[in-house]
């Protein structure tokens, strides 16, 4: 699980929130506490999957990999439109794959075709 961190502009901790699970707007949940009210216009929600030994007040380090975006909250109808793109495209695909095996097969029927012609 990740470590959700309330980084002020100046790159300053100012919430610390352990075992994050997930990230509403401005609030951030995690198993042992939530943080609401976040002013976004001075500070940014960060979530990094390592642990990093860090304090209130610390400056946050630049070479992290923020994976927020895995914690957002979203709306379920979002995600089920998500879900029902990435099927439409994997459909499409496995037809694609099923009529570029046909047109190997007839090719094949055809040369059989032909070569028992000949004989």
């Amino acid at each position: 699980m990740a470590t959700g961190y309330v980084v002020t502009n100046d790159s300053l901790v100012t919430v610390i929130l352990p075992k994050l699970i997930e990230i509403n707007g401005t609030s951030m949940k995690g198993k042992f506490g939530s943080v609401q009210g976040i002013n976004l216009e001075i500070a940014s929600i960060i979530a990094v999957e390592d642990e990093l030994d860090l304090r209130i007040g610390d400056v946050f380090p630049s070479d992290y990999t923020n994976v927020a975006h895995k914690y957002i909250k979203q709306d379920p109808q979002v995600q089920v439109e998500k879900n029902m793109a990435a099927l439409l495209y994997e459909s499409a695909t496995d037809k694609q794959k099923i009529a570029s095996l046909e047109g190997m097969l007839g090719n094949l029927l055809f040369d059989i075709a032909i070569i028992k012609g000949g004989q």
